[in-house]
């Protein structure tokens, strides 16, 4: 599964309830203050770096051309706040794997003009 979240301190907060609470579980987690040269050999290989990891969490720190094909990832779980990247950027996040078929997003709204629905994000 892939958690996608806009804030670095929620990736942080969720993997570390998730490694209490299943130690057993491999995850990855990727944002501005993870490690950058692990981040570097991962993401050069994406398919080798996450073939045994039950969970990949990240933020925007995952950039363009790195993108998994890995069946391990058909769910999703996104936490995004509206007033802190488009419609397009979320998107974005969300399909850098390639193979999702299911997906939950909670969209945190504030005032603005930021599609709050499945149709709207995704137009």
């Amino acid at each position: 599964a892939s958690l996608i979240c806009h804030l670095r301190k929620d990736v942080q907060g969720i993997v570390r309830a998730l490694k209490t609470d299943f130690p057993e579980l491999w995850i990855k987690e990727y944002h501005g203050k993870s490690n950058p040269v692990e981040k570097t050999h991962d993401f050069s290989n994406v398919e080798e770096a996450w073939k045994v990891v039950y969970l990949v969490a990240y933020t925007s720190t995952l950039k363009i051309g790195v993108s998994c094909t890995n069946p391990n990832f058909e769910r999703a779980f996104c936490l995004f706040n509206s007033y802190i990247e488009t419609n397009a950027r979320m998107n974005q996040m969300l399909f850098h794997m390639r193979c999702i078929k299911d997906y939950i997003c909670h969209i945190e709204q504030r005032s603005s003009n930021v599609p709050i629905t499945e149709e709207g994000l995704f137009r």
